[in-house]
C-alpha cells in the first residue's frame, strides 16, 4: 500500500468515527428527552392499584426477614437453654417423702410439635397420687460398654447420679429422679433427632445429636431414669443395652 493509499485509508476510519460518535450524541439526546417526558407524565406512571401491590410486597418482605430473624434466635435460645429446661424441670419436680403406700404409678409420655424445628415432650404422671412404698433405692448398671469404669456417684432420698468414664475422659451419666408431678421439656429438632422407644416394655424417649440420650420409667413407680453419654464413640444400640440392663438396688 502506497502513502496515498494509506492516508485514504485513515480519512476513512476517522470520517467513520465522527459519524459514529454523532450519532451516539443524538440518541443520548433523545433518549434523555424520553426520560423528561416519561417523569413528567402522570400517565405512564404506575396505577394506584400497582402501586399499593408493590408496596405491600416490600412490606411483607421486610416483615418475613424480621421473622425469620426472630426464628432463627429463637432457635439458637432454645438449643441453648433446653437442656438447662430438662434439669430445672426435673429438680422441681423432686421432693422426699417420709412415708410410702403400696400404690404404683406411670409415666406417660406424649409429644407435641411448636414449629418445625421445636418439640415439646411431656412426661405425665398418671394414677397414684401417692408415692410406692420403700424409699428411693439405687441403680444398678448390669452392663457397660468395655473401657468404662464407675468413677463417681451420689445418691439421696429422691434421685441418683452414677458416672462411667474411660481412659479418654469420655462419659457415660445415669440419672434417676422421682416424679411426683408432670413435667415438660424442650427438643431443638433442627439438631436433635426424637423418637419412641421401648425399654423393657416401658414407653420412653431417644434423642440423638451431639450425644445420645434415652429416658424412660424403670418399674412401675416414680422413677424416671436418664442415660447419655458425652463424647466416645458410644452408639444408640449401646445406650439401650444400657438402659435395658438397668435394675434398682
Amino acid at each position: 500500500m502506497t502513502g496515498r493509499e494509506q492516508l485514504t485509508e485513515n480519512y476513512k476510519d476517522a470520517l467513520f468515527a465522527l459519524l459514529m460518535e454523532k450519532a451516539a450524541e443524538k440518541q443520548g439526546e433523545s433518549l434523555l428527552e424520553e426520560n423528561e417526558r416519561l417523569r413528567s407524565d402522570d400517565k405512564s406512571a404506575p396505577s394506584p392499584a400497582l402501586d399499593g401491590r408493590i408496596n405491600d410486597a416490600i412490606t411483607r418482605a421486610c416483615r418475613r426477614e424480621k421473622t425469620v430473624k426472630a426464628r432463627d434466635y429463637a432457635y439458637r435460645v432454645v438449643k441453648i437453654v433446653a437442656v438447662a429446661a430438662l434439669i430445672a424441670a426435673l429438680l422441681l419436680s423432686m421432693a422426699f417423702l417420709a412415708s410410702r403406700s403400696g400404690n404404683d404409678t406411670s409415666l406417660e409420655f406424649v409429644n407435641s410439635t411448636l414449629d418445625d424445628h421445636t418439640a415439646e415432650v411431656n412426661i405425665i404422671k398418671k394414677s397414684a397420687d401417692t408415692p410406692s412404698e420403700n424409699g428411693f433405692l439405687g441403680i444398678k448398671a448390669g452392663w457397660i460398654p468395655e473401657g468404662y469404669k464407675l468413677v463417681d456417684s451420689q445418691e439421696r432420698e429422691d434421685c441418683v447420679n452414677y458416672i462411667y468414664k474411660d481412659v479418654d475422659g469420655n462419659s457415660i451419666t445415669v440419672q434417676s429422679y422421682l416424679v411426683f408431678h408432670s413435667l415438660s421439656f424442650f427438643v431443638d429438632t433442627d439438631k436433635t433427632e426424637l423418637c419412641s422407644v421401648k425399654i423393657n416394655g416401658s414407653d420412653g424417649r431417644m434423642m440423638t445429636g451431639d450425644n445420645v440420650n434415652v429416658m424412660f420409667q424403670l418399674g412401675q413407680n416414680e422413677r424416671l431414669v436418664s442415660v447419655y453419654n458425652d463424647g466416645g464413640n458410644v452408639t444408640e444400640e449401646e445406650i439401650i443395652k444400657i438402659a435395658e440392663n438397668l435394675s434398682l438396688i
